[in-house]
């Protein structure tokens, strides 16, 4: 039996990018942005390696589910500094500091998963040899339910590459394999189960791009989605030699250079969103971001013989 169900997948799936080294600033979920999930048949999430290039451009949209990602303040799970918004109703409570990412609650329209051990989604800094076990993850009750589960879970590298999926194609690609063990306990007795879920991550994209699962145990089920990214931005292109900007952070003007003449320069939020289209005819250039709020943005500069290359900027 083949289902879909998007919630089950978050709560089942770490989440990680690509880089040699990855901070929590660099991947974590980011207040002020938002994507969509697109739930899919299940795919083959194919081989572990480097250099890999996962074809999962067959992955279709039977349903969506909209993410809004905003700041957390008390509320029912305090500890958390970060929820996701579905558009089917739940909200999930994550903890996000320099070491670790951690859910910590979810409300699914009104029954509230309230975790005595948080699932460890995360340890920082990430890097290719990243393999770690929560053994307490996983503990929770749910509210008006004579049900609760303990299990833990192993994070793992499983590769780096190339990465289709129905939302483009997307290089320098790290995926994680997290391998998570349940034991639930209700009226009538106990259970166990295992799900192996594979998902790909890359730097600057703060969401998964794609995650598979599958679901053994009790009883057998299968789940995967991918998800949008701003258009045109995260997508691979062909850099111009020798580009530099600085300073970087900045909080006025940012001067950029090339062995290459440069055309344009366009400025985008991480939710799409253009905030600047500049026209430029020279080897360098100067933009200013005195107007723009603090944060993170995707500077994507057009060279004059049509190559592109996508940077991040941050506007302290």
């Amino acid at each position: 039996m083949k289902k879909h169900y998007l919630l089950v997948t978050l709560l089942f799936s770490g989440i990680t990018s690509f880089s040699q080294s990855l901070s929590s600033a660099d991947i974590g979920y980011t207040a002020g942005e938002s994507f969509t999930m697109y739930a899919s048949d299940y795919v083959n999430p194919e081989t572990s390696g480097t250099g890999v290039t996962w074809d999962l451009s067959s992955m279709t949209n039977n349903n969506q589910v909209s993410v809004t990602v905003t700041a957390n303040s008390g509320g029912t799970f305090p500890s958390a500094t970060t929820k996701l918004t579905q558009s089917d109703g739940s909200i999930l409570y994550y903890k996000i500091t320099s070491s670790i990412m951690e859910l910590v609650g979810i409300d699914a329209s009104g029954i509230v998963f309230s975790y005595s051990n948080p699932e460890t989604h995360l340890q920082f800094p990430l890097t290719t040899s990243t393999n770690f076990t929560d053994q307490s993850a996983c503990d929770f009750t749910v509210s008006g339910f004579n049900f609760s589960r303990t299990g833990s879970i192993q994070s793992e590298y499983s590769g780096t590459g190339t990465l289709i999926t129905p939302a483009g194609t997307f290089t320098n690609v790290m995926r994680i394999k997290s391998t998570m063990t349940n034991t639930d306990t209700y009226i009538g007795g106990t259970s166990s189960s295992s799900i192996v879920s594979y998902n790909w991550y890359k730097a600057g994209i703060h969401h998964e791009l794609a995650s598979v699962s599958d679901i053994t145990g009790a009883t057998t089920d299968q789940a995967a989605y991918y998800t949008n990214v701003p258009e045109n931005l995260g997508l691979e292109e062909n850099q111009l030699i020798n580009l530099s900007l600085f300073p970087n952070p900045s909080a006025n003007l940012i001067h950029i250079s090339s062995d290459e003449v440069i055309s344009k320069v366009e400025l985008y939020k991480l939710s799409g969103e253009l905030m600047l289209d500049q026209s430029v005819n020279d080897t360098s250039s100067e933009i200013n971001i005195s107007d723009l709020n603090s944060g993170m943005y995707l500077m994507k500069v057009y060279g004059k013989d049509g190559s592109v290359s996508v940077q991040r900027i941050m506007k302290s």
